[in-house]
């Protein structure tokens, strides 16, 4: 096994959920040199916390799901209901319930998305080099 097979290996392993611990006993069974099993090991840590990151990420889209529904909900009961019968009220409650859809929508397809093992290194600024900002 090469080292970049290796690192893939690693990094599958932490994005099923694998702690620090059991990538290495994983790693200790397996039929490889010293150097190679210490390089791999190092980044180790990076694909824990990516993963982390990827699992929070889906959290937010999730939440943001669940309140996507409640809106809708809230404002199909209304409408259903006298509450949203006339005038503004009804303006409200349809309006609440485009929006509920919409954001429920949009969370959902996000919340589909597979876990990246590029996350958190896409561009934050789309011009200009701010990196003299952060290497202070």
């Amino acid at each position: 096994m090469d080292l970049s097979e290796l690192k893939d290996h690693c990094q599958a392993l932490a994005f099923e959920g694998k702690d620090y611990l059991e990538i290495e006993r994983n790693l200790s069974e397996l039929d490889i040199t010293e150097s190679d099993r210490a390089t791999v090991l190092k980044s180790v840590d990076d694909y824990i916390v990516h993963y982390e990151i990827s699992q929070q990420e889906q959290q937010k889209h999730l939440y943001k799901l669940m309140i996507g529904l409640l809106q809708l909900f809230i404002g199909g009961g209304a409408m259903m209901t006298s509450v949203g019968a006339d005038g503004l009220a009804r303006i409200f409650a349809i309006t609440l319930v485009l929006y509920g859809a919409w954001m429920a929508r949009g969370a959902y397809a996000e919340y589909r998305k597979p876990l990246r093992s590029d996350f958190g290194k896409e561009r934050k600024f789309k011009s200009g080099d701010m990196r003299k900002f952060y290497d202070r």
